[in-house]
């Protein structure tokens, strides 16, 4: 198994690993069932989202190793190709060599070793070949390091996002606890505000009977002083005419006394008309006092 296929497979055996742990260490808070529903379907999606980050990542490793083995594949079929062309064209020039036969006679330097010509040619060739298969070894293995640090680098992301979700999850629930908390204390105001609302009702309802009453008294007892004031007008205006006809018959009596000329007759006299007024005025004064006194 090559290097880069056992630490990707390492790779997603630990993050599978540190999933399950993430999975099997949560405790959720103690929260009332709807929020328990929410926090699971949330842990839920937010597993379901992490298998398919896995899948996809999966898909891409297998890809790139397809991709990898066709290169591969190509490679050696072109090496393949490549042995093959030399092998034809040292086989032709080989028949070509066997079947001339030409004798000429030149005073010239000696001719070379086609042998030699022909391992040199050989040497050449495969120069080229590990050439290209170096080139190919390290187009691979900078293509593999390069994907193993992309690898590595999604591997901190993922973990980094991991933890920021663990974060916002926790925060999340403390803010939902707080909510409750919040809406619990609302309606205990709301029901402390209706309950006080209602208190002070009553009162102002009291107070207000109350109010009516005392304004009712206040009524009968400004009619009573206006009643008052009326008779009392009456009796101002009886007690006028009485003194006024007290002092007519203070003048008649006066008169009366000087035309008998005797002082006997008028104190007899007098006290025959003061009998007489008293007499006279005492039962209406009487009633006068009576209606005063009331």
């Amino acid at each position: 198994m090559p290097s880069w296929r056992a630490r990707s497979t390492s790779t997603m055996r630990r993050r599978g690993r540190s999933a399950r742990g993430t999975t099997a260490t949560f405790i959720p808070h103690p929260v009332s069932p709807p929020i328990r529903y929410e926090h699971e379907l949330v842990v839920r999606q937010s597993v379901e989202s992490d298998i398919a980050n896995l899948r996809r990542l999966l898909d891409q490793m297998t890809l790139a190793k397809a991709n990898q083995e066709m290169q591969s594949e190509t490679l050696q079929e072109d090496l393949a190709c490549l042995k093959k062309n030399h092998q034809e064209d040292v086989a032709a020039l080989l028949c070509q060599l066997t079947d001339t036969k030409v004798c000429v006679e030149v005073d010239a330097a000696p001719q070379q070793d086609l042998n030699k010509v022909l391992d040199d040619i050989r040497c050449h060739y495969e120069t080229i070949i590990d050439k290209h298969r170096r080139e190919q070894e390290c187009w691979f293995k900078e293509k593999t390091a390069q994907l193993c640090k992309y690898a590595a680098t999604n591997t901190e992301c993922l973990e980094t996002s991991r933890s920021q979700i663990s974060d916002l999850r926790c925060t999340l629930q403390c803010l939902e606890i707080e909510l409750q908390s919040q809406i619990s204390m609302k309606g205990a105001l709301e029901c402390s505000l209706l309950e006080t609302e209602a208190r002070y009702s009553t009162m102002l309802a009291g107070y207000q009977k109350h109010i009516n009453t005392y304004e009712a008294e206040l009524c009968q007892v400004r009619t009573g002083i206006e009643q008052q004031g009326r008779d009392y007008a009456a009796l101002l205006e009886i007690k006028t005419r009485l003194e006024q006809e007290i002092a007519t018959y203070r003048c008649l009596l006066e008169n009366s006394v000087i035309y008998c000329g005797g002082g006997g007759g008028l104190s007899q006299f007098q006290d025959v008309c003061y009998s007489f007024i008293s007499l006279f005025f005492l039962p209406f004064r009487w009633g006068v006092y009576v209606h005063d006194a009331n």
